[in-house]
């Protein structure tokens, strides 16, 4: 079993991901998206990824859970890390431990911020330089074609060009688009966390399959479709908001105007926050965007005098819907001299 530990920040790593797949078609693979931080608590996920592993096998007909010498797939663990690096001399001591914990099934460590690593903590886990490759500014896919590991030419290329947001290149556009797209989808449904985090993984482990497989994914297909159509929605929408003398007239009335853009049922897709963006230069004392994902509302708000966050955590479970806030930011403005 892979088990292919990567940082999501990094889109460009699903031709890293596609490559070690092609080069282990028989084997089950489970892609993690992860944090220094969150290695940390990597034995508490051992439970969780065994019991997902069997769900596999049990759903797969006429698929054998021992390899042919016999022995379990489960204990025949191969883990891989891309980008996976430390910000600070804490992250530094959780990759060391996390490297002393699993260093006989590490196959393959591969970062390109050599910069942020202390040197001794380079210096030990590249004990074995075959498998390990730390350097600045590198392509993790060149270093993986370096240790063996063989794929297309052309991934090469169109890696490197999602790495320098080349859009010229079709590959590389249409999947820049495609996590774009679910960039602004989380922000828009306020997903974030764990439940963000099995998205990215879901979306890693398509693309990457879809480039191993040469099978085009119809939902990758849908989304840029949606995400096209929305970009046109979004530059309409730019200059829309109005102010509302109704709902906020004691804030319009004290020279405080807020501008409001009242959507109803949306795009998913459709980027809200370049949306806010030019709205908050106009309305810089409030700017809000009400809007509908799937029959459930939601708001945002932005303010250069108001702490918009604050009110919204403090108010979370309180309120029966996003709109009953209107008094409050009203109420905030009106304290302000």
């Amino acid at each position: 079993m892979i088990k292919i530990f990567f940082n999501p920040n990094f889109p460009e790593l699903i031709y890293t991901i596609a490559a070690i797949l092609k080069n282990d078609l028989n084997e089950i693979a489970i892609l993690i998206p992860t944090t220094p931080a969150e290695l940390k608590s990597y034995q508490e996920l051992r439970t969780e990824i065994t019991e997902t592993v069997q769900d596999i096998l049990e759903n797969e007909e006429e698929k054998s859970i021992n390899s042919e010498d016999g022995s379990n797939i489960l204990y025949q663990e191969k883990i891989f890390l891309l980008n996976i690096y430390p910000i600070n001399k804490e992250e530094n001591s959780e990759l060391i431990n996390f490297f002393d914990e699993n260093r006989e099934k590490i196959k393959g460590w591969i970062d390109s911020h050599y910069s942020n690593w202390n040197k001794a903590a380079v210096n030990y886990i590249s004990e074995n330089p075959k498998i390990i490759r730390i350097n600045q500014g590198g392509a993790t896919l060149r270093s993986l074609k370096e240790m063996g590991f063989n794929f297309p030419a052309e991934w090469l290329e169109t890696y490197l060009a999602m790495k320098n947001q080349d859009v010229n290149n079709k590959e590389a556009f249409r999947y820049l688009i495609i996590f774009s797209a679910t960039e602004i989808i989380l922000n828009n449904a306020f997903i974030d966390g764990l439940e963000s985090l099995s998205v990215y993984s879901n979306i890693f482990s398509f693309a990457a399959e879809e480039i191993a497989t040469k099978v085009k994914n119809k939902n990758f297909d849908m989304i840029f479709k949606e995400y096209l159509t929305a970009l046109k929605t979004t530059t309409k929408l730019k200059k829309a908001f109005k102010t509302n003398n109704h709902l906020f007239k004691k804030a319009q009335a004290a020279g405080k105007p807020v501008g409001l853009l009242r959507l109803g049922k949306i795009n998913p897709y459709l980027n809200l926050g370049e949306i806010m963006y030019h709205g908050k230069r106009k309305f810089p004392w409030l700017c809000i965007i009400t809007y509908e994902i799937q029959d459930e509302s939601f708001l945002q708000a932005e303010s250069s005098k108001i702490h918009v966050e604050e009110i919204f955590n403090k108010y979370r479970g309180l309120i029966n819907k996003p709109t009953d806030l209107f008094p409050i930011f009203e109420k905030e403005l009106l304290k302000i001299k």
